[in-house]
């Protein structure tokens, strides 16, 4: 900022200097043209007698105060003063031809003065001489005007820029930094307010921000996004709270399974029903642990449009009843989003296994849906949205004997939808009939 202001004083002081020498050079310019059309109209020629005659006519304002009039190989016939010496001078001068041309022209040396009065310079005149009578003379017109006022003004404006502008540009600078230092320490007090904010004090925000609105801003962005971590932070923590539970479970009974089967002799038959129980527990277990790394692989994936599947396919693989168009396609990878819905309708088989789900289709322009029905107790309302939460099992879940799963099905799914700009939700039926509602959307490509 500094910088940018001393770029921008130092170049209003280059145009002022600028402005400055033009406006004396017009000046300047001005009285010298006017005081050649006054010597111009000075000089008079009378062929007729061999007489050259230059005489003021009076003295308007605003002319050069010095003129000189001279032949072309030197001599001068008429001055203001006899040297024209000075230190600073501006000099302007004009041609002028006395005869006409094809005449013989003179030399300077020829002319003989005949007179010449001294009687101020409104009154002052000088004649001279020439022979033969028709013959030209080529005369050099100048006027010259002192600059040395002007040289003047021009070194006072320079030592006011320089001391001007270095002191105007030393008192916004501290007048900069007094304001930064001010606008910032709101900022400061917002830094000092993040540093307490740590893994084990999620629960402390940022409390003073000025009254910036900008600061305001910045402090309810801190906020938000430090709200966002504790709550991805705390459903992590139940999430490996549920999860190390669910895996601890099958392996202490494959454990307490062996121990039991190596206390003493068994039977061959006895043996084989004790292996297969273990079987069954490493089948939950492995189940788990698909679950549990499918569901980390769709919580990393970017939001991604790029992949394309042919809807019907997928759905015709699942619910071969269902009418879908061909020619619909949605943003996703085929594997996964057969995953998302086969999770759903399977779910929903669980909940109600001697009625098939119901699974229909509808088009609303940029996005698809696919509603799948079941028949089951219905959600409460309370749960609707924690279903989709990774290793929730509501307690109705928890001792039902149809279901089995882990609480990974709903929290993949949604992983699924979401990393390919979709969405799924949850409701109840207002049909008359109990049961739960998904309805997923598709970005269609």
């Amino acid at each position: 900022m500094l910088l940018v202001l001393t770029v921008g004083l130092v170049g209003a002081g280059i145009a002022l200097v600028r402005i400055v020498k033009q406006s004396q050079q017009y000046e300047i310019d001005g009285r010298l043209n006017a005081r050649l059309a006054w010597l111009v109209s000075a000089i008079d020629m009378e062929a007729g007698d061999g007489k050259i005659c230059m005489e003021a006519h009076g003295l308007p304002a605003g002319m050069s105060d010095d003129w000189q009039i001279r032949t072309k190989d030197g001599r001068i016939l008429w001055s203001s003063r006899d040297s024209l010496q000075m230190k600073h001078v501006a000099t302007k001068s004009q041609v002028v031809l006395l005869g006409e041309e094809g005449w013989p022209e003179l030399s300077g040396e020829v002319l003989k003065k005949i007179y010449e009065s001294d009687k101020g310079e409104k009154n002052k005149s000088v004649a001279y001489k020439f022979l033969p009578v028709k013959s030209s003379i080529t005369l050099v017109v100048s006027s010259f005007e002192s600059t040395v006022e002007k040289h003047v003004e021009l070194e006072r404006l320079y030592d006011k820029l320089t001391v001007g502008i270095p002191s105007v540009i030393l008192i916004l600078g501290i007048l900069l930094i007094i304001l930064v230092r001010w606008q910032l320490r709101p900022l400061s007090r917002m830094a000092a307010e993040a540093g307490c904010i740590t893994p084990d004090n999620l629960g402390y925000r940022i409390s003073d921000a000025g009254t910036s609105s900008e600061c305001i801003c910045l402090r309810a962005a801190i906020n938000e996004m430090v709200k966002r971590l504790a709550d991805g932070i705390e459903r992590e923590r139940l999430f490996f709270q549920a999860a190390s539970h669910d895996l601890r479970t099958p392996l202490a009974q494959m454990r307490l399974q062996a121990e039991i089967t190596l206390r003493k002799t068994k039977t061959p038959q006895q043996y084989q029903d004790a292996f297969r129980e273990m079987v069954d527990d490493i089948i939950k277990l492995e189940q788990l642990i698909k679950g549990l790394l499918l569901l980390t692989r769709t919580s990393y994936l970017k939001a991604d449009s790029q992949h394309v599947t042919r809807l019907y396919e997928v759905v015709h693989e699942i619910c071969p009843e269902v009418s879908v168009p061909e020619s619909i396609m949605i943003a996703g990878e085929s594997n996964l989003i057969y995953s998302a819905i086969i999770n759903v309708v399977e779910n929903a088989k669980q909940y109600a296994p001697d009625k098939v789900p119901e699974v229909t289709f509808r088009d609303m322009g940029e996005f698809v849906e696919l509603i799948i029905s079941d028949f089951g107790s219905g959600i409460p309302e309370g749960d609707l949205e924690r279903i989709f939460e990774p290793l929730v099992r509501l307690d109705s879940a928890r001792t039902s004997n149809a279901t089995t799963g882990f609480g990974l099905g709903l929290a993949i799914t949604r992983s699924i939808t979401r990393t390919f700009l979709g969405e799924i939700t949850c409701g109840n039926r207002n049909d008359g009939v109990s049961g739960a509602v998904f309805t997923f959307k598709f970005k269609k490509v």
